[in-house]
């Protein structure tokens, strides 16, 4: 018996196939999806035999020496190559997103997608199937390349398996980011560069602010009064203006409207406070604890799931801590915030995904 329209809606993965054939038809036709997976495999290649031959010369001929140095070739080697297939998703995920619309419009066919008897969940879900299987495809390019790493030891299966769902999800986050810019702005140039400003925002501000106020509490103490100022001031203006940027620029997509002179006036007074708070109150940053900024951070849970350790000193002490007062271990805590990165990835895909369906039921009241 048929099934109803009703039915058929409610269906998401029965009913986006035609959709999702359409789009990787396009997309794996030409050259550029085999040179996109030309280029990964490439470079995962070259990255690996690098770091195998630039380790390898620890080798000693104990063989207990030799086994320590077998298992740090094998670390740094899945360590690598995770770090690069996050860098080509963070990179590429967005192009693969940022046009999924705003190409229908410049080509004239979103009035017939929107017109279709799909619902708005079917077109968004099978949109951001056929980017996850592109980003899937490049994933399985550099996994037999990081299976050395288990020949050399210092690693187990399970460190590649939560490796893989760390770049997922951040692949789920910033390829929803990409359709909302997609479906919000009509214009693939804008939707582009506001995605990749939003990706790139999640990866690398909190790290930049942190890296930028130790240096300056290193440099505070120094007798160099100009060279004092000066970076202050860079800080400030930094400290004050980009959170201030991406603020405004969540609020005017989220509300659909450019924010007044005033608010991103006051939004820029408000962050310029915080930042001359950090700058100038003795001992802010050890009573903020910036370490802990860094603890959702996708980069360093990567980090953390693949070494067992972090790059925080405060987060190891924290490691250092729970494991002798109880019994979570070090590797147990690199999970915790493992999962903690993958649901905070998660919220902002589920957060992204409401509000591409918004702009897409406005689109189809315009049209109706």
């Amino acid at each position: 018996m048929p099934l109803s329209l009703r039915a058929r809606q409610s269906t998401p993965f029965e009913f986006t196939l035609p959709i999702l054939t359409k789009e990787m038809r396009s997309r794996m036709r030409g050259v550029r999806a085999v040179f996109l997976l030309f280029v990964a495999t490439a470079l995962a290649i070259f990255l690996g035999l690098l770091i195998i031959i630039t380790q390898c010369s620890d080798l000693g001929g104990d063989i207990g020496q030799s086994a320590v140095a077998f298992a740090r070739v094998g670390k740094g080697l899945m360590l690598g190559l995770m770090a690069l297939e996050m860098l080509l998703c963070i990179f590429i995920t967005p192009a693969l997103t940022a046009g999924a619309f705003s190409i229908e419009q410049e080509q004239q066919t979103l009035e017939m997608l929107l017109l279709t008897p799909l619902s708005g969940r079917n077109i968004v879900l099978a949109k951001l199937y056929s980017a996850l299987s592109f980003i899937v495809v490049i994933l399985l390019c550099a996994i037999p390349v990081a299976a050395i790493s288990f020949a050399f030891g210092g690693v187990n299966p399970e460190q590649l398996l939560w490796a893989v769902a760390l770049i997922m999800a951040q692949s789920v986050c910033f390829g929803m980011i990409g359709l909302f810019c997609s479906v919000r702005f009509l214009k693939t140039s804008i939707a582009s560069v506001v995605s990749y400003c939003i990706s790139l925002g999640w990866v690398l501000l909190m790290p930049v602010l942190v890296l930028l106020l130790r240096m300056y509490h290193n440099y505070s103490g120094e007798q160099n009064a100009e060279f004092a100022v000066i970076l202050a001031s860079l800080l400030l203006l930094v400290l004050a203006t980009v959170p201030t940027i991406y603020t405004s620029l969540l609020l005017q997509l989220i509300r659909r409207r450019r924010l007044a002179r005033a608010t991103n006036i006051a939004l820029w007074g408000a962050f310029a406070s915080v930042a001359c708070l950090l700058l100038y109150l003795p001992g802010a940053l050890d009573i903020m604890n910036t370490d802990y900024w860094l603890f959702a951070n996708p980069a360093v849970s990567m980090y953390m799931v693949l070494t067992g350790a972090s790059p925080n000193s405060e987060v190891q002490d924290i490691q250092t801590a729970l494991q002798q007062t109880s019994s979570i271990s070090a590797d147990l805590f690199s999970l915790l915030s493992v999962l903690a990165t993958i649901g905070l990835l998660l919220l902002g895909a589920w957060g992204a995904y409401r509000l591409t369906l918004r702009e897409l039921h406005r689109l189809r009241r315009q049209i109706a």
